[in-house]
């Protein structure tokens, strides 16, 4: 416009304005489009710093809602490990949430050049699509905590009840070695028959229970199933001390009654023995003395004495100690009253007839004596040839 300004003053002052007119004033057509030009160009500035403007005002609007939604996964991660810490205190430190922390930088990072890349506004929901992930595993990250931290306890209750079992297990194996011991140093006749063998068999079946359930992890929760039998086992221990003990003193109990009846036997032996002998004697001495009622009746006293033993016994095999009295005085009695007779028997004479010179005197055994033996019977052989039995007061 000022070039045309000149170029008018010129031509007017040299007077060819007139002349050259068209000539001088062919810029105006120019100016003018120029001049729409710039009109067009400074709406589309205008429009341009509008649009930018209002792009980096959505640019610093999803910068700071992606800073906050960062912030806010902190803030939910700092909350996931305080409950963490509070509530899984045996394994928190194995549930620090670096991975989630370590997405976290990765998705603030990706903003922050997504920010100077200018595309945070227009790629938005493409850069921050990892935050519904990362909240997912915080989520995940105090499931998982809470289910380790469960399972630390149940491990733990598991290798208590273990332990307590085994403890139990342990005992019953000392109460049955010591009730053995017991046993052994007080029942020494019926040991061998108390030996403990099916509570032995109790105690390892229990002691196999104990070990399924806790191989199978259910051993706490059925802990007082699987170690009821303990009780009984204990009862049958305690018991088998005193089966012993009642055993041991039910042996004693017929030993000692064994031992009274064989006493009795025997000294009823010893009248049978002292009356068979007599019978020889009998008839070996006095042939001619008829013994047998004699026998039969002292028999019989000896075969009632005998009798009269078995009966006690058999009174006392289930209780009682063994009572009885052996009398064999009267036996005795009359065995001897019995050879005293056989004596007397079948003598001829009492010393009536008066010895003379070759008569010859003996004893019952053959001795020969010089002269008669008083309160015996004698042997006299007369000088005739006569034998007599004399007895001689």
């Amino acid at each position: 416009i000022t070039v045309l300004r000149n170029s008018v003053n010129t031509a007017y002052e040299n007077k060819t304005l007139v002349a050259d007119y068209d000539n001088v004033m062919a810029p105006v057509a120019t100016i003018d489009a120029a001049i729409a030009q710039l009109i067009a160009d400074a709406k589309a500035a205008q429009q341009k710093f509008k649009e930018d403007a209002e792009a980096e005002a959505a640019r610093q609007e999803a910068y700071k809602n992606a800073k906050d939604r960062i912030n806010e996964l902190k803030a939910s991660l700092n909350e996931a490990l305080a409950t963490i810490a509070e509530t899984c205190p045996n394994v928190k430190n194995d549930f620090k949430g670096e991975a989630v922390t370590g997405l976290i930088n990765d998705l603030s990072d990706a903003v922050q050049d997504a920010y100077e890349s200018k595309t945070i506004a227009t790629d938005y929901e493409t850069v921050m699509a990892p935050a519904t992930e990362i909240e997912a595993a915080i989520e995940q990250l105090v499931i998982d905590a809470q289910a380790a931290e469960q399972a630390y306890l149940d491990n733990k209750a598991l290798e208590k009840a273990f332990a307590d079992a085994s403890q139990v297990i342990s005992s019953l194996k000392d109460e049955l070695k010591q009730a053995l011991a017991t046993i052994a140093g007080s029942c020494p006749d019926v040991r061998d028959d108390f030996k403990g063998e099916e509570i032995s068999d109790d105690i390892a079946a229990l002691e196999a229970a104990v070990k399924t359930a806790h191989d199978n992890k259910t051993l706490s929760a059925s802990y007082e199933e699987v170690m009821a039998p303990a009780t009984g086992i204990s009862a049958a221990i305690a018991q088998l001390v005193t089966d012993a003990q009642a055993a041991q003193i039910e042996f004693e109990r017929v030993e000692a009654n064994n031992a009274a009846y064989e006493a009795d036997l025997e000294e009823i032996e010893n009248a049978q023995k002292a009356l068979d002998e007599a019978i020889e004697t009998i008839k070996s001495d006095y042939p001619d003395y008829d013994y047998k009622a004699d026998q039969a009746t002292i028999q019989d006293l000896i075969d009632a004495q005998k009798k009269q033993a078995d009966d006690a016994l058999a009174a006392v095999a289930t209780e009682g100690q063994y009572s009885n009295t052996v009398n064999l005085s009267a036996i005795e009695k009359m065995i001897d009253e019995m050879i005293e007779n056989a004596k007397k028997s079948g003598l001829d004479v009492i010393l009536a007839e008066p010895l003379e010179q070759n008569d010859k005197i003996f004893t019952l055994d053959g001795l020969q004596l010089q002269k008669v033996r008083h309160g015996y019977v004698n042997i006299i052989v007369r000088a005739d040839g006569r034998v007599q039995k004399v007895y001689v007061k």
